[in-house]
């Protein structure tokens, strides 16, 4: 009985593998465009951090301390080569401190990584908020990383929203 359950499990494993081995369909030909032939876009919008920055911080309730791309990269868990540029304020002021950042990624891959970072840096400060109170978890809970091209940004403020409308709006 072992002999013909061996040699059952043995005929199968051996089926499954040559059904892996087949060579594939041949590939449907269309005149649709495919995502590959898509238009694509000429280049990457360039946006003016430093006029942003003061949108922005405009909107805090307390004077924001600047910080720099090393300060950036220590808070932030990425390395200053990820950053190919960057403005980043805190504010210290209010009941649970504020936070703008917004960077320009070096490349891809570090756009993924900070995007990684600012996305564990929302979950951190959610998880502290949770036990903070109520009306800062609610803000904490809205807040979202954002990106557009090859910049990446952060809002943990009261005026979240209307900094999130400056960022898009700055694309356009």
């Amino acid at each position: 009985m072992k002999k013909l359950i061996a040699l059952l499990l043995v005929t199968i494993m051996a089926l499954s593998l040559a059904a892996c081995g087949e060579t594939p369909a041949e590939p449907v030909v269309t005149d649709e465009p495919s995502v590959t032939d898509a238009p694509q876009p000429d280049e990457k919008k360039e946006i003016d951090l430093a006029a942003l920055n003061e949108k922005i911080t405009a909107l805090l309730d307390d004077e924001p301390l600047p910080i720099d791309k090393d300060g950036i990269a220590d808070l932030y868990g990425m390395t200053i080569d990820e950053i190919d540029d960057a403005v980043c304020t805190a504010s210290m002021g209010g009941a649970f401190p504020e936070e703008t950042v917004i960077v320009k990624a070096a490349d891809e891959n570090s756009k993924k990584h900070i995007i990684s970072c600012f996305e564990q840096k929302l979950a951190d400060v959610f998880e502290q908020s949770e036990n903070y109170d109520e009306e800062t978890f609610a803000l904490v809970k809205k807040c979202k990383v954002m990106e557009n091209g090859d910049y990446v940004a952060l809002f943990i403020a009261m005026n979240h929203e209307a900094m999130e409308k400056a960022f898009e709006d700055a694309f356009k």
